[in-house]
Protein backbone atom coordinates (compact mmCIF):
# COMPACT_ATOMS: atom_id res chain seq x y z
CA UNK A 1 0.00 0.00 0.00
CA UNK A 2 2.85 2.49 1.03
CA UNK A 3 3.93 2.07 -2.56
CA UNK A 4 0.57 3.11 -4.11
CA UNK A 5 0.80 6.22 -1.58
CA UNK A 6 4.17 7.55 -2.77
CA UNK A 7 3.47 7.28 -6.55
CA UNK A 8 -0.13 8.66 -6.07
CA UNK A 9 1.39 11.23 -4.06
CA UNK A 10 3.56 12.05 -6.88
CA UNK A 11 0.65 12.25 -9.51
CA UNK A 12 -1.56 14.40 -7.19
CA UNK A 13 1.53 16.92 -6.67
CA UNK A 14 2.34 16.97 -10.18
CA UNK A 15 -1.34 17.90 -10.88
CA UNK A 16 -1.69 20.61 -8.41
CA UNK A 17 1.51 22.22 -9.49
CA UNK A 18 2.92 21.91 -6.04
CA UNK A 19 5.80 19.48 -7.39
CA UNK A 20 9.64 20.79 -6.04
CA UNK A 21 11.11 23.55 -7.78
CA UNK A 22 14.50 21.51 -7.75
CA UNK A 23 12.80 20.37 -11.51
CA UNK A 24 14.85 21.76 -14.08
CA UNK A 25 15.48 21.62 -17.77
CA UNK A 26 18.32 18.78 -16.93
CA UNK A 27 15.62 16.57 -14.94
CA UNK A 28 11.95 15.96 -16.65
CA UNK A 29 9.14 13.97 -15.33
CA UNK A 30 6.45 13.43 -17.13
CA UNK A 31 3.65 11.52 -14.93
CA UNK A 32 -0.07 9.68 -16.18
CA UNK A 33 -0.85 6.09 -17.05
CA UNK A 34 -0.19 3.35 -18.40
CA UNK A 35 -1.65 0.21 -20.15
CA UNK A 36 -0.67 -3.61 -20.56
CA UNK A 37 -1.89 -4.95 -24.09
CA UNK A 38 -0.33 -8.29 -24.44
CA UNK A 39 1.68 -11.11 -22.46
CA UNK A 40 3.92 -13.88 -22.81
CA UNK A 41 2.07 -17.54 -21.27
CA UNK A 42 5.00 -16.84 -18.55
CA UNK A 43 3.42 -13.44 -17.59
CA UNK A 44 -0.48 -15.64 -16.84
CA UNK A 45 0.92 -18.77 -15.16
CA UNK A 46 2.91 -17.12 -13.03
CA UNK A 47 0.05 -14.38 -11.78
CA UNK A 48 2.55 -11.46 -12.59
CA UNK A 49 0.62 -9.03 -15.10
CA UNK A 50 -2.74 -9.42 -17.56
CA UNK A 51 -3.99 -7.63 -20.88
CA UNK A 52 -5.77 -4.99 -19.79
CA UNK A 53 -3.65 -4.24 -16.42
CA UNK A 54 -2.96 -0.41 -15.93
CA UNK A 55 -0.72 1.34 -13.66
CA UNK A 56 0.13 4.93 -12.94
CA UNK A 57 3.57 5.28 -14.88
CA UNK A 58 6.27 8.40 -13.88
CA UNK A 59 8.98 8.57 -16.87
CA UNK A 60 12.29 10.55 -16.04
CA UNK A 61 15.32 11.94 -17.86
CA UNK A 62 18.06 13.08 -16.67
CA UNK A 63 20.45 15.37 -18.31
CA UNK A 64 22.60 16.30 -15.57
CA UNK A 65 25.38 13.91 -16.24
CA UNK A 66 25.69 15.19 -20.04
CA UNK A 67 24.43 11.73 -21.23
CA UNK A 68 20.89 11.48 -21.48
CA UNK A 69 19.07 8.79 -18.36
CA UNK A 70 16.16 7.30 -18.54
CA UNK A 71 13.78 5.58 -15.64
CA UNK A 72 10.43 4.38 -16.30
CA UNK A 73 8.39 3.45 -12.73
CA UNK A 74 4.92 1.76 -12.89
CA UNK A 75 2.91 1.42 -10.01
CA UNK A 76 0.33 -1.63 -10.24
CA UNK A 77 -1.54 -0.70 -6.61
CA UNK A 78 0.21 -3.00 -4.54
CA UNK A 79 3.59 -3.34 -6.53
CA UNK A 80 6.15 -0.83 -7.73
CA UNK A 81 8.78 -1.30 -11.05
CA UNK A 82 11.01 0.52 -11.96
CA UNK A 83 13.01 -0.05 -14.95
CA UNK A 84 17.02 2.10 -15.88
CA UNK A 85 18.10 1.65 -19.65
CA UNK A 86 21.67 0.68 -19.32
CA UNK A 87 24.39 0.77 -22.10
CA UNK A 88 26.80 -2.14 -22.86
CA UNK A 89 28.86 -1.08 -19.48
CA UNK A 90 26.28 -1.28 -17.25
CA UNK A 91 25.75 2.53 -17.29
CA UNK A 92 22.87 4.27 -16.62
CA UNK A 93 21.75 4.97 -20.50
CA UNK A 94 18.66 6.70 -22.78
CA UNK A 95 15.77 4.09 -23.98
CA UNK A 96 16.39 3.13 -27.68
CA UNK A 97 14.89 1.24 -29.92
CA UNK A 98 16.09 -1.96 -27.88
CA UNK A 99 18.48 -2.57 -25.35
CA UNK A 100 19.35 -3.76 -21.59
CA UNK A 101 17.64 -2.29 -18.59
CA UNK A 102 17.79 -3.04 -14.73
CA UNK A 103 14.06 -3.79 -12.90
CA UNK A 104 13.53 -3.24 -9.94
CA UNK A 105 10.36 -4.23 -7.40
CA UNK A 106 8.71 -3.48 -4.33
CA UNK A 107 5.43 -5.31 -3.32
CA UNK A 108 3.09 -3.71 -0.33
CA UNK A 109 4.50 -6.43 1.70
CA UNK A 110 7.64 -4.99 1.39
CA UNK A 111 9.73 -7.51 -0.60
CA UNK A 112 12.26 -6.10 -2.96
CA UNK A 113 14.14 -7.55 -6.01
CA UNK A 114 16.12 -7.05 -9.23
CA UNK A 115 15.74 -8.55 -12.65
CA UNK A 116 17.74 -7.96 -15.50
CA UNK A 117 15.33 -7.00 -18.09
CA UNK A 118 15.45 -5.98 -22.12
CA UNK A 119 13.09 -3.91 -24.17
CA UNK A 120 12.12 -3.69 -27.55
CA UNK A 121 9.48 -2.13 -29.65
CA UNK A 122 10.48 0.79 -27.70
CA UNK A 123 8.70 4.19 -29.23
CA UNK A 124 8.80 7.73 -27.51
CA UNK A 125 6.69 10.22 -29.42
CA UNK A 126 7.89 13.13 -29.96
CA UNK A 127 11.35 11.21 -30.40
CA UNK A 128 13.32 14.64 -29.31
CA UNK A 129 12.07 15.46 -25.68
CA UNK A 130 12.90 18.59 -24.14
CA UNK A 131 12.20 20.57 -21.26
CA UNK A 132 9.25 22.17 -23.01
CA UNK A 133 7.48 18.74 -24.42
CA UNK A 134 3.89 19.17 -22.84
CA UNK A 135 3.37 15.07 -23.44
CA UNK A 136 5.74 12.08 -23.90
CA UNK A 137 3.60 9.02 -25.77
CA UNK A 138 5.52 5.55 -25.15
CA UNK A 139 4.79 1.89 -26.30
CA UNK A 140 7.23 -1.37 -26.49
CA UNK A 141 7.83 -4.04 -24.16
CA UNK A 142 10.00 -5.56 -21.67
CA UNK A 143 11.60 -8.54 -21.09
CA UNK A 144 11.91 -10.59 -17.92
CA UNK A 145 9.00 -8.20 -16.38
CA UNK A 146 9.37 -9.67 -12.61
CA UNK A 147 9.79 -13.14 -13.65
CA UNK A 148 12.43 -14.44 -16.03
CA UNK A 149 10.68 -15.07 -19.89
CA UNK A 150 7.38 -12.71 -18.64
CA UNK A 151 7.25 -10.13 -21.72
CA UNK A 152 4.83 -7.66 -21.32
CA UNK A 153 3.91 -4.83 -24.19
CA UNK A 154 2.18 -1.66 -22.87
CA UNK A 155 1.37 1.79 -23.96
CA UNK A 156 1.14 4.88 -22.07
CA UNK A 157 0.59 8.32 -22.36
CA UNK A 158 2.46 10.64 -19.77
CA UNK A 159 2.41 14.95 -19.53
CA UNK A 160 5.30 16.84 -17.96
CA UNK A 161 5.34 17.81 -14.60
CA UNK A 162 4.69 21.90 -13.97
CA UNK A 163 7.71 23.71 -12.68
Amino acid sequence: MRTWTLVAGALAAAASGSAPAEAAADRLAFFGGLRITAVSSVCTAEEVASVGDTALVVFQRDLRSGTTRDNIRMGFGLSDYSFVAVDAAGDRAAFRAAGKAQGVYIFSRGNTGSQESSYSNFVMTPSKIAATTPTVKISGKIGNFDAEGCTVTFEAMTIRRPD
